[in-house]
């Protein structure tokens, strides 16, 4: 083995040197190269001027003005710096540089002709070398040119994986744009043909590239294209409006819309500055809108706040923004060794380190939670900890009732013994009817939230929020679309008209701090999520996205837990309007018991361990009392004796 490692190093090591010498070697090898170039133009022209009869031209004084020609020739090549480009990136630039370093040195050689006296030497030579060598050298840099090209073009005849593109615009970006595609093979694009509104431009090329017709053909032409994969769009001043067209159009063939940033945004854009990217959130219009801003600073500036489930997706969310207004110290409390470890290197930054403390521990380990609540004691607890996996928890139930049931009763004992000022449960949409075991539990932990603050006499301030799926949450569908497209594919979806509310992660983070200045009497907030998208739908715009027309979307079958749509209240629960728009307060319209949520988890516990999980669950529908087995019911529970392994795991 060490044997074949000092081998390997070995050959490393020598194409290294050889790679170094030649470089070294390219500039004397350009520069001979200039220099045989002079010296043949020179001894044509000489021919030339005495019909070739080289005994007649060699009698002359040749010799002296050829040494002046040459120092004068590879001075002005060093002054333009003519020897230093790459030939196969020659331009009219460069052509201008080789005109004006020819024409200078064969000036100053008619010059030293005429100081140094030379009467016998024919002034026409120094005219017909210097058209001579300039066709030369500027010949021999366009056939390097042609040819590099020419290779570039072989091998992508020769690649068949290429994807065809269509390029909107041929002006100055367009231009450039399809130049850059064709030079470069390793980008995978491949430009069938240019869209632009100018008429004059129609039936012409871009760099051997057709201008096909207008942009307004931009449908037909998808059309006529079925192994079209993206449209780039190479006009800065692209409007809005006619983005959003295109964008609707290709997300109706599945083809990729991409956009060329602007050459003048590029060269004048400073280091720190962001640009959007097209992501899923922009693609169902659910970017975040930042709102509220006053009154969620003035609710955490100066305190101590602690997240649980904080190395999750939406745990890390809240932590970063509540970081943006000015807490005097921020706990970050996981059970996951790994995501604490991940939050920690995030958040470890020179400007967070002194705010951020990071506990490793579970909300169901009460004991814990008095440790790291009487070691800071925090004044704003945001629970995000919680098991959300529908179909996993409906083959772990005693788990769900633990992490999700008892370690929010644990949470909400705690916060209460010492002081906490108020409290906020990231809820769900799925504890509304619920009908899996993950939304009874979550439904359950509404409850305690309540009567934790119906017990307080107003000593304890506490909400639940509720909302629907967060865009690229962990365990979310999305990344597992794009793992599937990026692996080739298929999409699996559960039934066509399985449909869900979506809203992006930093959305419903903001959200959820802008609600939680509003909880003081254990009310349930709703937020405002726009309307429900199918998850085929969902599939299909980010086949489109990604420009893969070509994957499949599969129907697996609805699993064990899910309901075909979510609905956000009962029909006991009415809602009322709060000063946030996006926020809703849910008001019921029958009395709750809410004098012994706390009792009954408590007496639960002591028996779960040696219960069956038939009889867990049915204790946990009892309570809850929103369950149904009856087929009239608008939310048809799926039997737990369905075939898990049909169902892949999302």
């Amino acid at each position: 083995m060490a044997l074949l490692k000092f081998i390997l190093l070995r050959k490393l090591s020598l194409a290294i040197q050889r790679k170094a010498l030649l470089l070294n070697l390219r500039l004397p090898c350009i520069l001979a190269i200039n220099i045989a170039i002079v010296t043949v133009s020179y001894l044509s022209a000489l021919g030339l001027r005495f019909d070739f009869d080289f005994s007649v031209a060699l009698a002359r004084s040749w010799v002296l003005p050829l040494l002046l020609l040459l120092a004068f020739r590879v001075t002005a090549y060093a002054y333009w710096n003519i020897n230093q480009g790459r030939w196969r990136y020659s331009s009219t630039k460069d052509l201008m540089s080789l005109l004006k370093a020819h024409f200078v040195s064969s000036a100053l050689l008619t010059a030293s002709i005429f100081l140094f006296q030379i009467s016998v030497f024919p002034r026409s030579v120094i005219f017909i070398e210097f058209g001579l060598s300039v066709l030369l050298s500027g010949g021999l840099r366009l056939l390097t040119r042609l040819a590099s090209e020419r290779l570039v073009e072989i091998s992508r005849l020769a690649t068949k994986n290429d994807r065809e593109v269509l390029v909107l615009g041929a002006g100055d970006s367009g231009h450039l744009l399809i130049k850059t595609l064709l030079a470069h093979r390793r980008l995978g694009y491949k430009p069938i043909g240019v869209l632009d509104d100018s008429e004059w431009l129609v039936s012409s090329s871009v760099f051997g590239v057709p201008v096909l017709g207008s942009i307004a053909n931009l449908e037909s032409m998808i059309a006529s294209h079925p192994r079209l994969a993206a449209v780039i769009v190479a006009i800065p001043s692209y409007s809005a409006e006619r983005f959003a067209s295109a964008t609707e159009i290709c997300e109706r063939f599945g083809v990729a819309l991409k956009r060329v940033q602007s050459f003048e945004d590029i060269a004048c854009l400073d280091a720190g500055e962001q640009r959007t990217m097209l992501t899923v959130e922009s693609v169902l219009h659910k970017d975040l809108v930042v709102e509220h801003e006053t009154e969620v600073r003035s609710a955490i500036r100066g305190k101590r706040v602690l997240v649980t489930g904080a190395g999750g997706s939406i745990g890390g969310e809240l932590v970063r923004q509540i970081l943006q207004f000015d807490p005097l110290e921020v706990i970050l409390l996981d059970n996951g060794e790994f995501n604490l470890f991940r939050a920690a290197r995030e958040f470890s930054t020179d400007g967070k380190k002194s705010v951020c403390r990071f506990e490793l521990g579970s909300i169901c380990d009460e004991d814990r939670l008095v440790k790291v609540f009487a070691k800071y004691r925090p004044q704003l607890v945001y629970h995000a900890a919680a098991y959300k996996h529908v179909p996993l928890l409906e083959a772990n139930v005693y788990e769900a009732f633990r992490n999700n049931i008892v370690g929010t009763r644990n949470l909400l004992r705690v916060s209460q013994a010492t002081g906490v000022e108020r409290f906020v449960l990231i809820s769900t949409d799925k504890a509304v009817d619920p009908i899996s075991i993950m939304g009874v539990s979550k439904r359950i932990a509404e409850l305690l939230t309540q009567e934790a603050c119906a017990s307080s006499s107003g000593a304890f301030a506490a909400a639940a929020v509720r909302f629907g799926n967060v865009i690229n949450s962990a365990g979310s569908v999305v990344p597992l679309f794009k793992e599937q497209i990026l692996s080739g594919g298929p999409i699996t979806v559960t039934h066509p008209d399985m449909e869900r509310y979506f809203m992006s992660i930093r959305e419903a983070v903001r959200l959820v701090l802008t609600a939680g200045t509003l909880s003081d009497s254990g009310e349930v907030y709703i937020l405002d999520m726009g309307k429900p998208i199918k998850i085929v739908d969902l599939a299909k715009k980010m086949l489109a996205l990604y420009g893969r027309r070509d994957i499949p979307i599969v129907f697996t079958g609805v699993r064990p837990g899910e309901k075909l749509t979510e609905i956000l209240s009962t029909d006991s629960e009415v809602r009322g309007a709060t000063r946030f728009k996006k926020v809703s307060k849910l008001v019921t319209s029958r009395e709750l018991s809410l004098n012994h949520a706390f009792d009954w988890v408590e007496t639960l516990e002591a028996r779960a361990g040696v219960l069956d999980e038939r009889t867990l669950i049915a204790e946990m529908k009892a309570f809850v009392g929103a369950f149904t087995d009856s087929e009239g019911s608008s939310h048809q529970r799926v039997s737990r004796d369905n075939n898990q392994a049909r169902h892949p795991l999302i």
